[in-house]
């Protein structure tokens, strides 16, 4: 009996051990890349081999500025403008002290395959290092980002909202679109 045990936990040992590995093996970290209109369609191979001469690579944990192209994978994000607000009406305003800020954003996939989007896929960090996720709020709810999915060459646009603490400058938009790789854009919010 001890040694059908032996055997058992043995076989369990090992196929922990495998699928450890494949989980570590099947999980990539992508590295940002700015690139250009025309570049698009070729951002997703480029992240995986070299940079051509016209994309500038990040440095890891580089922050981005507002109005630049940024892929990573076949996800490419373009952050167009951002706007701080009291709230639409008296009953869909910040907390005392807080504001809301509203992120225009712009999804593009440069790959083969359709990919997912998602407002969860997106968290802003303060100066005081707090990361949160989008506010629940009415304030531009027609124009909000969406959930759903893109077909090569596919584009949506749409704005999510934050809550801060008002006049914060320390503000950045952090999309990371892949749960299961630490892949992420950073962009400065000033």
């Amino acid at each position: 009996m001890n040694d059908l045990l032996k055997k058992i936990q043995y076989v369990l040992s090992v196929l922990t051990m495998l699928t450890l590995l494949s989980v570590l093996i099947g999980c990539t970290v992508e590295t940002p890349v700015v690139v250009d209109q025309d570049q698009v369609s070729n951002a997703a191979s480029t992240n995986e081999k070299e940079t051509s001469e016209n994309e500038t690579p990040a440095p890891e944990d580089q922050a981005f500025s507002i109005g630049e192209r940024i892929a990573l994978g076949d996800n490419v994000l373009t952050v167009n403008s951002y706007a701080r607000s009291q709230g639409e009406n008296e009953f869909d305003t910040p907390k005392e002290g807080n504001e809301y800020i509203i992120v225009d954003v712009t999804i593009e996939n440069s790959g083969s395959e359709n990919i997912s989007y998602n407002p969860f896929d997106f968290t802003m960090q303060n100066s005081q290092g707090q990361i949160l996720d989008g506010a629940f709020t009415l304030t531009e709810q027609d124009k909000q980002l969406n959930s759903g999915e893109l077909a090569p060459k596919g584009k949506v646009n749409g704005v999510i909202v934050f809550e801060q603490p008002k006049g914060d400058t320390g503000l950045q938009l952090i999309y990371q679109p892949n749960f299961w790789n630490d892949g992420k854009i950073k962009i400065e919010i000033k």
